[in-house]
């Protein structure tokens, strides 16, 4: 741990901006903000649930239907999703740097970020996109595709638990926001690039992929870094409860990303090989 604590980035006051800060992120009142979401943060559960049965009910409904083409309106969803992701990546990258440069690795694990003004509100967004990516599914069924369990199963999990950590301002939450918001800024470009028509190497799925899973084992890593912080003493915005529920969530995750990849990219070349 002594280790981890003293890792840190050349000291400069400022990291970077690529984009800098609008107005209106300066003068977010992530504070006031959090306090009128963490009463209502149980929300989450009933959306998931409405989410739940709509999905299960859409497929109901469209199994005599002619599936929707849909390619206009899938290209502007993915694309904002994408444009969307690439920002708060930056935003998200640039305070938990600012934190680490000045503060050490360990800090900006342990210490939260949703009462700053700008990753306040980029935390904050990101627990309300979560209701936003629901739109995701509405997609597949209105295209009559298929709907695996991880897909919804992870739409309901990762909302329920975004809304969960930003309302405790549990710490590693910041790392968790910006790993997602990364990992979405490639994967939504990618289907937008394929929704308008382009065909892309089948490569670039199985990277990304890999990147969902390279995110869930970061994560689980990060939960390991905060539970040791906090089993020596220190000070961490965190709790076994926290740990627990975390990696439930994340190993699970890493189990069905991995299986997915197995599945979607090794099974069936085993069985051509076979034929």
């Amino acid at each position: 741990m002594a280790v981890l604590e003293g890792i840190r980035l050349p000291e400069d006051d400022v990291v970077p901006s690529v984009v800098p800060p609008f107005e209106f992120e300066e003068r977010f009142d992530a504070a006031g903000f959090h306090r009128w979401f963490r009463a209502r943060w149980w929300w989450s559960a009933v959306f998931s649930a409405a989410y739940v049965l709509l999905v299960f009910g859409g497929r109901r409904l469209m199994r005599h239907r002619e599936p929707f083409r849909l390619r206009l309106p899938l290209v502007l969803w993915n694309s904002g999703l994408a444009l969307f992701s690439l920002l708060g990546t930056l935003r998200m990258s640039r305070s938990l740097l600012q934190t680490a440069r000045h503060e050490g690795f360990v800090r900006s694990v342990c210490d939260e970020q949703g009462t700053h003004p700008v990753a306040g509100l980029w935390i904050a967004l990101f627990a309300l996109s979560k209701i936003v990516e629901f739109g995701d599914t509405a997609f597949l069924v209105l295209r009559k595709r298929p709907l695996i369990f991880l897909h919804w199963y992870h739409h309901v999990l990762t909302c329920i638990y975004t809304w969960y950590g930003y309302a405790h301002l549990v710490a590693p939450c910041s790392y968790f926001t910006g790993m997602n918001l990364a990992v979405h800024s490639v994967m939504y470009s990618y289907y937008a690039v394929r929704a308008a028509g382009f065909r892309l190497p089948k490569g670039l799925s199985m990277v990304i992929t890999a990147l969902q899973i390279a995110q869930m084992a970061a994560g689980l890593f990060l939960i390991v870094i905060a539970q040791m912080t906090l089993g020596a003493g220190e000070p961490c915005d965190w709790s076994n409860f926290d740990s627990i529920l975390a990696a439930s969530m994340y190993a699970s995750y890493f189990v069905l990303f991995l299986n997915f990849f197995r599945m979607s990219y090794f099974s069936k070349s085993l069985r051509i090989k076979k034929e």
